[in-house]
């Protein structure tokens, strides 16, 4: 395990959590932040993307993806430090600091901590078959496929949201020397629920042969010593296909988990952290002030409104 300070550690990147970094770079304060996902953006990118949003200051209106476009360039400026796809665990009190546990293997001490971490982390949605066995990267991702190891790769996507067409517009951009030499896309239906611009994209692939398309589910992996050999496919007849594959990537979407909270000696309420008039943490043991704040829907109290606006307070 590596040692990690942090002056100020932010846990999520949804819109509050943006909007804080902006707050925090004006007083000169650079935060070190960790999210789960690939990218900034919360519940509000993976679940209503597309969404009109009512309650901006000076917006009328705008879609999930232009607000969290715009607050990602106000707090830009700042260069606060991202850790993107870092899960954070086993969250204490040490010697007055918040210490915690990431996936990539750091311990941090925080001075200060804020969980903005909205309705919780989110975790990517998985093959039934695969809780079995020990695949992990760089046979199996969730998210961001690494595009240095696709070079020449039998790569399958699972799926159909627009994430999965975006990421196989990155890979075609590509040099060719460093493509897939075959990507498969598996679907359970023949018909593919996208957006028109990914349904435009899809249908083009399709046409140039650039993509291949199964519709059908997965009936078993082959797999020896936790390497990934290839699938045995069952189309809607019934019919079993076997396909040799070098890497999955599964676009299932994602649901949110508060577990790793419920492990701490924060209070919960509801599955959210349960917080005073003044919007500092109760928890079992005494917290030293000014140590521990959450904002945005990780948190309830009385008469909160469920509105974006109410974190940006």
């Amino acid at each position: 395990m590596q040692n990690m300070f942090s002056e100020v550690a932010i846990v999520g990147t949804g819109p509050v959590g943006l909007y804080l970094l902006f707050q925090l770079g004006l007083l000169g304060i650079k935060a070190d932040v960790f999210e789960v996902l690939a990218e900034p953006g919360g519940q509000v990118l993976k679940l209503y993307p597309d969404k009109f949003i009512y309650d901006i200051p000076a917006l009328p209106v705008c879609s999930g993806h232009q607000l969290i476009d715009q607050l990602c360039r106000q707090q830009a400026v700042f260069q606060h430090n991202f850790y993107w796809q870092t899960m954070v665990s086993d969250l204490s009190l040490v010697d007055s600091n918040w210490c915690f546990q990431t996936s990539h293997g750091k311990v941090v001490q925080a001075k200060l901590l804020v969980l903005a971490t909205g309705v919780g982390a989110f975790l990517p949605k998985s093959l039934p078959q695969l809780k079995l066995l020990n695949l992990q990267p760089p046979y199996l991702f969730h998210q961001r496929t690494p595009l240095e190891h696709l070079a020449g790769k039998r790569l399958f996507f699972f799926g159909d949201s627009d994430d999965m067409v975006l990421e196989i517009e990155r890979i075609l951009h590509l040099p060719k020397a460093k493509q897939p030499r075959q990507i498969t896309v598996i679907h359970r239906k023949n018909q593919m629920d996208l957006t028109e611009g990914s349904l435009q994209l899809w249908q083009t692939w399709l046409s140039l042969q650039k993509i291949q398309f199964i519709a059908g589910q997965v009936h078993t992996i082959k797999h020896t010593a936790g390497q990934l050999e290839g699938l045995n496919i069952m189309d809607l007849t019934g019919k079993l296909s076997y396909h040799p594959v070098d890497l999955m990537a599964i676009y299932f979407g994602f649901v949110p988990n508060m577990r790793w909270l419920e492990r701490t000696p924060i209070e919960l309420k509801d599955k959210q952290i349960k917080v005073d008039a003044q919007f500092q943490c109760l928890t079992k043991p005494a917290i030293p002030l000014g140590k521990l704040w959450a904002v945005g829907d990780a948190i309830t109290y009385l008469s909160k409104h469920k509105l974006i606006i109410s974190g940006f307070a």
